[in-house]
């Protein structure tokens, strides 16, 4: 599939270039870009739902290993517990993750492929319904903004079409791995990453006449 990045803003620099072209003050076109942001915004739950009840009804039950840095403990309250017993040393060494354990500064939570889908999806849809509230109530109806709902109404059709990892996995039948495997990646911050690389990766220091290698 597409990378995110380059998917939504070739999304949104298409579709601020169509709203462009489109007549302004004009009621009937309003109305139309309206009526598109709300399907676009309904059809998105709809499928949401969707994927909600192919989730559960997968039931997939396999372990998901999520890794999270460790939340810095305030420097007093380090301070304060000097001394540990051995006893509680052993204790918690054999409770600990394996993965914790060789990593102090990570603790490692489990979970099931079912329950991390549906906790994603459930993110989604809080995003989805956050991002409608502000389109339709703050720019819409407080500012009387419509091109926004236009850029919207394309971007909401191609992220669900081609960038939400739920959708690829459970409506277009994609395996979860790669960019897909649980638990899921920030895609932007790699495509960021790949993009730096294409463009100063290669780079390589121009060498200036008389200057001798360092040791």
């Amino acid at each position: 599939m597409v990378n995110d990045l380059f998917v939504t803003a070739a999304a949104t620099v298409g579709a601020m270039a169509v709203g462009r072209t489109l007549p302004k003050g004009d009621p009937k076109t309003d109305y139309y870009i309206k009526i598109g942001y709300l399907a676009s915004q309904v059809a998105s739950l709809a499928l949401y739902g969707i994927i909600v009840l192919k989730i559960k009804k997968q039931n997939d039950r396999t372990i998901v290993k999520i890794v999270k840095p460790k939340p810095a403990k305030p420097a007093a309250a380090a301070a304060e517990k000097t001394e540990v017993s051995e006893k509680d040393v052993l204790k918690d060494a054999a409770d600990a993750d394996a993965d914790t354990a060789a990593d102090p500064g990570v603790e490692v939570t489990t979970t099931t492929a079912r329950d991390y889908d549906l906790q994603a999806v459930k993110g989604e849809i809080r995003s989805t319904v956050l991002s409608a509230a502000l389109y339709l109530g703050v720019l819409y109806l407080a500012l009387g903004f419509t091109r926004p709902l236009f850029t919207q109404t394309i971007k909401a059709v191609a992220y669900m079409l081609l960038q939400s990892k739920q959708a690829r996995i459970h409506l277009w039948g994609e395996k979860p791995v790669g960019d897909l495997a649980r638990p899921f990646k920030d895609g932007r911050k790699a495509a960021l990453a790949k993009l730096k690389a294409a463009v100063f990766g290669g780079a390589k220091p121009v060498k200036k006449a008389g200057e001798k290698k360092s040791e």
